[in-house]
């Protein structure tokens, strides 16, 4: 959890992070950020590129707090369900590509040297490779989505900061 400390009050901090972010409804929008408040609640994610997707970014959730010198924010990221969701495949696939690998490795023992058992053993390999390129990618795009997002809330809240960049 990262703790934002901010000199505002409760309700300026949601103002203002409330102004930072489309609606998550508006399909068009210009503000880098889709979400919004709801209760001492800021929930965002980063709007995505022209013709990129972003199912598999981030979603920030804040929760604005009385303080001692004005408002505490926890801020905590959780992934979006898509990415629950393929993790979950990744995961089944993952053990039914291993399971015919150890057939194909018991194939190359026995001494069945074709190409098709060969191909058994390979598969799952490059199977996993794909994995992990995949998670790699994900999460070099996740930390950059991640600080995205805490540099937003940071500027919203930041009494200097949002006077100095006004998005």
């Amino acid at each position: 959890m990262i703790v934002i400390n901010s000199r505002l009050s409760v309700e300026e901090c949601l103002r203002r992070l409330r102004r930072k972010a489309d609606p998550p409804w508006a399909v068009f929008g210009q503000k880098r950020l889709i979400g919004g408040v709801l209760g001492k609640w800021f929930f965002a994610h980063k709007r995505p590129e022209l013709f990129q997707r972003n199912s598999t970014g981030p979603v920030l959730s804040a929760r604005v707090e009385p303080g001692p010198e004005g408002a505490v924010i926890y801020c905590s990221f959780r992934p979006q369900v898509f990415m629950i969701l393929v993790a979950i495949w990744v995961v089944f696939a993952a053990r039914i590509v291993i399971s015919a690998g150890i057939s194909g490795v018991r194939k190359v023992i026995s001494g069945d040297l074709s190409i098709n058992s060969w191909l058994e053993c390979l598969i799952p390999i490059a199977f996993l490779a794909f994995a992990a390129f995949f998670i790699f990618l994900y999460r070099n795009q996740s930390a950059a989505d991640r600080s995205f997002l805490l540099n937003a809330v940071r500027r919203a809240v930041d009494e200097a900061a949002s006077l100095a960049v006004d998005e």
